[in-house]
């Protein structure tokens, strides 16, 4: 029964070429000849050698026995002949027909699986198998993008399921509110049923391109006419079906249905403001987790905040739920920016913010919940952004001095403007520029595991004195000549040692005194919750300077008077 389940699962239905015509024919090219040159180039060694380091590990045994990590680990030993193997198949099409031998193992989803349906196939192939197929997919996945509609997001670099959902909810909501009932009905799957097996690595891209059919049928039909999408908007973009995967979300006038029964496998932490009561909720479960034993209550010997420190500070690594939906949802955010021109973003463009950028959108009446989350991340975007310019389109000036040196004010503001630039937004907290919910989490969990000013580096002595914002705002008002100094270090001791061979006696002594309200001000803010401003640090910088040199003065005019009067008794009285 199982063999000839799958001799008819993966025999062809030998479809006519009018058949196939029906389908592809109003198809517009969309590869053009350059893609095409890079399609067709003869792959290289390089190819191979790079599908084969990306492999994982240490996956399930094939029916070679073999596992990646052995051409990982003897790469150099059996490089030429299985680059040599896989060229020829890839090339010359020239192999073995044992290549494409592979086990299909059934995984029981149910206790008692009765039908097929009840299993989960697994296919496993042949390393060479899956190395020639890497590189396959490899030099086909930089042009998917170009190739595939914006209704697919999933398996396309640069695209999140994600998105597709948020359009979901949007679309949804307009429905609601615009009409006495939901005009929608979810319409079945799409599973192709012919061509490479799961398990394949190119299985996911020959899935996008059968999907790509339906999408342009469907396409095809709402263009004749036969049914109509739906826009949130007046000038807003019409959309008439939604792909997630494997599951298909049509709207059309006649039969629209519920996106909640696609989008419900997607956890609404990711895209959707949470309650505080659920945050709450998730939190104790957490909680209870660690702190009980088999339905008997324990003591919570710290509290929860304390136990979301991270490792390094003596944590145990866990999240608030309340900070990491928070993260997440500024993801989305993020995307909407940087990539105005997506679906989501076309749409919430023209139906919230037609006249206006985003960061100065606002609530409206009756908006969706999508859109009001994604106005609650907004102020972990806006709050690590750097006004250096106004609202006038100019220098700020007066902050540029308080914040740089004479000679780096200087070199900023002889910076022309050009206009003609599309500004772009980068994410401070990581190399590559962009947000990730790992650097947002970390920004937003200000507790006693990270630094109390900026919330985003461990607290330790060189955040605090010198690598927070706080701290460099407080060194850039002094004229110290130690900046150049500044390097990644990473010793402490080295790093202050060098500072002070640099110094002379009157900015030693004022850097000790800086290192001294430095840490009396992160002491305040973590203690009594009272925030100093860099202003009065330096007010208090200078007071305790003059104030040390009065001293000095009076002291030595007393010691003068002591000298004057050898051999008489002086004695200091208070009062």
């Amino acid at each position: 029964m199982i063999t000839d389940y799958f001799k008819d699962l993966f025999q062809s239905s030998h479809p006519s070429d009018e058949d196939i015509e029906a389908v592809i024919g109003g198809m517009e090219a969309r590869v053009s000849d350059d893609m095409n040159e890079t399609l067709i180039q003869p792959f290289s060694a390089e190819e191979v050698r790079h599908a084969i380091s990306q492999m994982y590990p240490y996956i399930l045994p094939c029916p070679d026995g073999m596992l990646p990590f052995f051409y990982q680990k003897y790469w150099h030993i059996v490089r030429p002949e299985v680059t040599s193997f896989v060229l020829e198949f890839l090339n010359h099409q020239v192999s073995d027909a044992k290549i494409n031998y592979n086990y299909v193992v059934l995984i029981p989803k149910c206790p008692k699986p009765e039908t097929m349906s009840h299993f989960r196939p697994i296919s496993l192939c042949t390393i060479t198998y899956k190395i020639a197929s890497k590189v396959l997919a490899n030099r086909m996945k930089p042009l998917l993008s170009s190739i595939i509609f914006e209704s697919q997001f999933a398996f396309v670099p640069g695209r999140l399921i994600t998105n597709n959902v948020l359009v979901a909810y949007e679309m949804n909501h307009y429905l609601a509110h615009k009409y006495e009932m939901l005009f929608g009905q979810l319409f079945g799957h799409s599973h192709p049923e012919r061509g490479l097996r799961q398990g394949d690595l190119l299985s996911p891209y020959l899935f996008l391109f059968c999907v790509e059919a339906l999408s342009l049928l469907i396409s095809l039909a709402e263009a004749n006419g036969d049914i109509r999408g739906v826009a949130v908007s007046r000038h807003g973009p019409r959309v008439s079906n939604l792909l997630f995967a494997d599951d298909t979300l049509i709207f059309a006038k006649p039969r629209v249905g519920g996106p909640s029964q696609v989008s419900g496998s997607i956890h609404p932490s990711f895209h959707h403001e949470l309650s505080s009561s659920a945050c709450h909720e998730i939190d104790s479960l957490m909680s209870d987790f660690v702190w009980h034993k088999k339905g008997v209550r324990k003591i919570h010997w710290l509290a929860w905040d304390k136990v979301c420190f991270s490792k390094e500070v003596g944590g145990l690594g866990l999240r608030k739920m309340s900070d990491v939906n928070l993260a997440m949802l500024a993801k989305q955010l993020w995307r909407v920016v940087i990539n105005p021109d997506n679906l989501i973003g076309h749409i919430l463009k023209q139906r919230y913010f037609p006249h206006c950028e985003l960061h100065e959108a606002r609530a409206v009446a009756g908006c969706s919940f999508t859109w009001s989350s994604i106005l609650v991340s907004r102020e972990l975007i806006a709050a690590t952004v750097v006004e250096l310019i106004d609202g006038s389109g100019n220098w700020n000036v007066g902050l540029i001095h308080r914040i740089f040196w004479q000679e780096d004010v200087d070199a900023i503001l002889a910076i022309p403007f050009n206009m003609g630039d599309q500004d772009v937004l980068r994410w401070h907290f990581e190399k590559h520029s962009h947000y990730s919910v790992h650097s947002g989490y970390k920004t937003r969990a200000v507790s006693g595991g990270f630094c109390p000013w900026c919330g985003f580096e461990v607290e330790d002595i060189l955040q605090t004195l010198f690598r927070c914002h706080f701290a460099c705002l407080v060194w850039a008002l002094f004229h110290i000549p130690w900046r150049y100094i500044m390097v990644d270090h990473d010793d402490t001791e080295t790093l202050i040692r060098e500072i002070h061979r640099s110094l002379d006696s009157a900015n030693f002594g004022r850097t000790l005194l800086i290192y001294w309200f430095l840490w009396w001000t992160h002491k305040k803010l973590i203690f009594q919750s009272v925030e100093v401003s860099a202003e009065e640090v330096i007010g208090r910088v200078w007071s305790m300077e003059a104030s040390f040199l009065l001293f000095q003065k009076n002291a030595r005019e007393l010691e003068k008077t002591r000298q004057a009067h050898h051999g008489i008794l002086l004695s200091a009285l208070d009062g």
